[in-house]
């Protein structure tokens, strides 16, 4: 393995695939390329509230990038990094086969049925039309307790 791609917005679950994607790297000797896809705000908004929007976003990024080149560094892995307009989706996949990269990796925000149809899932997507494998990485402190984590004890719930 070569290249590994990693989509990274800045959330709690981008940070779990940006944890998992570098011990990859660095046991494989692979080099990681991070993908930020930035939302370009809306032409309606006007001066100054567009060049506000814009620049907002554009800071965003470059604070995202610049925490997982750090990461990166530290963990003795090798990375580079594009910041895009577009979809996440569209993003990565464009930089996954650009960079011709053995693997994808993205975090899962773990939306529901509801909040996926409504919203879309970035990792959905990918997992549907990545031409190589993707890599979903959950965040394990949004992992939901299960039904035997829960001890009751005089009517206080205990977690172990």
């Amino acid at each position: 393995m070569k290249r590994i791609v990693i989509g990274i917005d800045g959330s709690s679950d981008a940070g779990a695939a940006v944890e998992s994607a570098l011990e990859l790297a660095g046991s494989l000797g692979a080099a990681v390329t991070f993908v930020y896809a930035r939302d370009t705000p809306s032409g309606l908004l006007g001066e100054p509230y567009y060049q506000r929007e814009l620049d907002a976003e554009i800071m965003r990024g470059r604070e995202v990038v610049e925490d997982a080149m750090g990461k990166a560094g530290a963990a003795g892995v090798d990375a580079d990094y594009e910041i895009l307009d577009g979809t996440a989706a569209d993003a990565v996949l464009g930089v996954a086969e650009t960079h011709e990269a053995d693997l994808i990796v993205v975090g899962s925000r773990g939306l529901g049925a509801m909040q996926s149809a409504i919203f879309g899932s970035v990792s959905r997507a990918l997992v549907a039309r990545a031409q190589r494998p993707v890599l979903v990485v959950k965040d394990p402190s949004r992992r939901k307790p299960k039904r035997d984590d829960a001890l009751v004890d005089n009517g206080a719930v205990l977690r172990r």
